[in-house]
């Protein structure tokens, strides 16, 4: 943690909490939320973290005083997060194709999750539908993005990468989402390495949900910080109709 009490890789998150109108922000990191699910909090770093995380530690972003807390899908997808949501999505989606990308972990293992269905998963969909936006079928939205074995196998790696975005290219997707930093590394930066192993064009682009639900609260852009993106999503975000 840093002197200012935040953890450096929470810098430049968008502020959707201050546009839902509460003091929290989420974190879906993939580690944590499945230690958390599992009942461990004392195993490593990022346990330690997570032990932090529940006990609702403050820090401040933005000059605001804020609780961090540890946040899964499950928080809009349902319950009064979900009605929250589709409050704070003022500015809605409309106009917007989305094609949800949930990657080989965020359900997964179920049993422990306890939370939609893994084979067939609808809470992505009931989050871009309640902002406004399509939702987008396609087969490999529940398949691993090759994060894991990039550095060992970047060939298989790069087959796995190219279904999701390929099928929602061809599905009519105007871009992408997920609520997996990791997948979202993957999907974003590493279609540079598609293009130049297969000749083609992809610049699908890919949000994170934190800034998906930022654009459907009307959050700034400087708040959502496209410019860090590898596939501007800027062009694509103006087919938004207000």
């Amino acid at each position: 943690m840093s002197a200012d009490g935040v953890w450096p890789g929470q810098r430049g998150v968008p502020s959707v909490e201050l546009a839902f109108g509460l003091p929290h922000v989420v974190s879906p990191g993939e580690a944590a939320r499945l230690l958390r699910a599992a009942g461990l909090t004392e195993l490593t770093e990022c346990a330690l973290r997570t032990r932090a995380y529940r006990k609702q530690v403050p820090f401040h972003l933005n000059g605001r005083r804020i609780v961090f807390t540890l946040a899964d899908l499950r928080e809009i997808a349902e319950g009064d997060g979900y009605e929250k949501l589709k409050l704070a999505a003022h500015k809605g989606l409309k106009g917007l194709k989305v094609a949800p990308f949930y990657g080989c972990q965020i359900l997964r293992p179920s049993k422990i999750m306890g939370f939609d269905d893994p084979d067939k998963p609808a809470s992505l969909e009931r989050i871009i539908e309640a902002c406004g936006g399509e939702a987008i079928d396609y087969p490999a939205k529940i398949k691993c993005c090759g994060f894991p074995i990039i550095q060992a196998r970047e060939d298989t790696a790069l087959g796995e990468l190219i279904q999701p975005v390929e099928q929602a290219m061809e599905a009519g997707a105007d871009v992408m989402v997920t609520p997996c930093p990791l997948c979202h590394l993957s999907l974003d930066a590493w279609q540079q390495k598609l293009e130049a192993s297969t000749g083609r064009t992809f610049d699908m682009p890919v949000l994170h949900l934190a800034q998906l639900v930022g654009v459907a609260a009307g959050l700034e852009e400087s708040e959502l910080k496209f410019k860090r993106h590898i596939v501007d999503p800027r062009p694509a975000l103006q087919k938004l109709e207000v």
